[in-house]
Formats: structure tokens, sequence, C-alpha cells
């Protein structure tokens, strides 16, 4: 996976977690493209300083990931959910559409695709 996609969901997923100083930090950084200078003048911090908080908070969120798993959870439910849409859609060519139960099983899986990119 691309390192700064990866940042994203660690962020996404943990960034909640960090201090107040840490998110704006790792914010400016992977969301707003801001360089170590940009985030330093920012946050009144030296560059080093910058640099040191954005290694921080990464480990931090690494560390989490390490113990809840949470976006490797993420990336099992969607797979199995692309799983059960490709058996859904197999089942709606055979039954032509008409199944009540496959249409229910259908609007669940949307819900979930829904609920993983929230």
């Amino acid at each position: 996976m691309d390192k700064m996609l990866y940042a994203a969901l660690l962020f996404d997923f943990y960034g909640g977690l960090l201090t107040e100083k840490q998110r704006r930090a790792f914010e400016m950084h992977i969301e707003n493209d801001f360089s170590l200078a940009e985030i330093a003048d920012e946050l009144k911090i030296s560059r080093q300083g910058a640099l040191d908080l954005l290694k921080r908070s990464g480990e931090t969120m690494n560390k989490y990931e390490g113990i809840l798993r949470l976006i490797e959870k993420n990336r099992e439910r969607n797979i199995l959910c692309d799983e059960i849409k490709k058996i859904i859609g197999a089942i709606m060519n055979e039954a032509d559409g008409e199944n009540r139960l496959i249409n229910d099983l259908r609007a669940v899986t949307e819900k979930l695709d829904y609920m993983s990119e929230v």
C-alpha cells in the first residue's frame, strides 16, 4: 500500500487518539500537504520539532493499529462484502432479479459499504 495512503488511513482511524498538537501537525502534513517548514511555522516550533512530532504521531498510530488492527479488519470486511456482492449478482442472474430476500441482502451489503467509507 502507498505510504501516504496508509498514513491517511492511520489518521482516519486513529487520529482522534493523538494529542491536539499531533493531530494538527499530521492533518497539515497529510491532508494539506504542508512542508515541515510550514508546519513548524504554523505550530511555532522548529523544523526538527515538526519532524519529531510527525514521527511520534505515526509511531503512536502504528502502535494502535498493531494492537487493534482496525485498518486490517476494515480491509478484510471490504473483501468479504465484495465476495457477497458477486454471489448476490450470480443468484440474481439465475433468479431474474425477483427474489426479495436477495434484494434485502444486497441492501445490507450496501450499508456495510457505506459504513466502511465513513
